[in-house]
C-alpha cells in the first residue's frame, strides 16, 4: 500500500516524495534545515535509526538509552520553522529555530528550540538544541 499522506515536516508534499528518501538513505540533506525537517519527520514516524545516524557522534545518546515509544500518548502534530542562520550547502555550521506543536494526555502544547548543526565530510549532523 502506498503512503499518500503529507510529509510531517510541513513541506506540503507527500511523505514518499519528501523525507522518506532521507529516512531510507537514498538522499542526504543538503542543508541544516532539510536535516532538521527530516529529523522531525523521523520523530513522527518513530524512526530511531535515522535519528541516531544523523546525530553527531559527540552528542549522540547511547543506542540502548535512546527510546521512542510508539504507544505513548505523546504525538507530534505540526512543525513551523521560524528562521535559519547559515546551514546552507556552502556552510559547515548552522542553526534552525523552530516551533513544534504536540499533544500529550489530551492537551496541546508547543515547544521551541534553537538547534545546532554541523557539516562534516559533506553530511549534516544534529549537535544539540536549546529550548526557548
Amino acid at each position: 500500500m502506498v503512503d499518500t499522506s503529507k510529509c510531517p515536516c510541513g513541506s506540503s508534499i507527500h511523505y514518499n516524495d519528501c523525507c522518506k528518501a532521507f529516512h531510507q538513505g537514498e538522499k542526504i540533506a543538503e542543508t541544516a534545515e532539510l536535516l532538521m525537517r527530516s529529523r522531525y519527520s523521523a520523530y513522527v514516524k518513530n524512526n530511531k535509526d535515522y535519528l541516531l545516524e544523523t546525530w553527531h557522534v559527540s552528542t549522540r545518546p547511547d543506542v540502548n538509552e535512546f527510546e521512542l515509544d510508539s504507544n505513548s500518548e505523546f504525538r507530534w502534530l505540526e512543525l513551523e520553522v521560524i528562521k535559519t542562520e547559515a546551514g546552507t550547502e556552502r556552510d559547515t555550521e548552522g542553526f534552525v529555530y523552530f516551533q513544534a506543536t504536540y499533544r500529550f494526555q489530551g492537551k496541546t502544547g508547543k515547544m521551541q528550540e534553537a538547534s545546532k548543526f554541523v557539516k562534516e565530510d559533506g553530511k549534516w549532523f544534529y549537535i544539540d538544541g536549546a529550548s526557548e
